[in-house]
């Protein structure tokens, strides 16, 4: 989490994934955005999960 409170241009890069998700009617809370989160940060899925509920909480409150 410290790493999108030192670089908010992480945490924007990753609302624009969540909305892209969210375009093709995927919430940011499912099991494939969960998963992208996972992979790209090397977190296991419960730690994706809650990393993603703090971008979305600080960063991208439109998301769903």
């Amino acid at each position: 989490m410290e790493t999108v409170k030192k670089n908010p241009n992480e945490a924007r890069n990753l609302c624009n994934k969540f909305r892209e998700f969210n375009s093709k009617g995927i919430s940011a809370s499912s099991d494939k955005a969960i998963e992208y989160v996972s992979n790209k940060k090397k977190l296991t899925p419960v730690n994706a999960e809650i990393f993603s509920i703090y971008v979305i909480g600080l960063h991208c409150p439109d998301i769903i």
